[in-house]
């Protein structure tokens, strides 16, 4: 069960029996054995809800220090790493708002290739890259799609 729930279910239980205990000023008949059937049983719900609803508070406290501890530990982990941080500092082609990737293909001769392509969103696998030397910008006349166009030499 949840922790609010416990706490709920606690609560319910504490003021059936706050309710057993004040119920007998209202029924005078037999009232010596109504008093003390509801008197044991009120104390009893009333001391069961007590406790249900101490262990839900408890449980609830001890589950949210538990997330903050492990929470404190990740980010120490994550700040104090062993390995050095290696950041680049090229920037990636952006032409109309596409932006230049390139992602390396295996070939079925074997042979690795790496393939350019143009994308507005993040794309699955590849990473950008700057314009590579030796080609220029192509743009599809339909689609308005960017290519790369290899730079013929004389």
């Amino acid at each position: 069960m949840k922790n609010g729930l416990v706490i709920a279910v606690g609560l319910i239980v504490f003021f059936f029996g706050f309710a057993l205990l004040l119920s007998f000023v209202y029924i005078p008949d037999q009232f010596i054995s109504f008093l003390q059937i509801t008197g044991v049983v009120g104390w009893l719900f009333v001391l069961v809800g007590l406790v249900v609803t101490y262990i839900g508070v408890f449980r609830c406290e001890v589950t949210q220090l538990m997330r903050e501890e492990k929470q404190m530990v990740r980010r120490v982990e994550a700040f104090y790493s062993e390995q050095p941080v290696v950041e680049r500092k090229v920037e990636p082609f952006v032409y109309q708002g596409y932006t230049l990737y390139k992602r390396m293909v295996k070939l079925l001769s074997g042979k690795w290739q790496t393939i350019y392509f143009f994308s507005k969103r993040l794309p699955k696998s590849g990473e950008p890259t700057p314009m590579p030397q030796g080609y220029r910008v192509g743009v599809n006349k339909r689609s308005g799609m960017p290519f790369l166009i290899k730079i013929k030499s004389i």
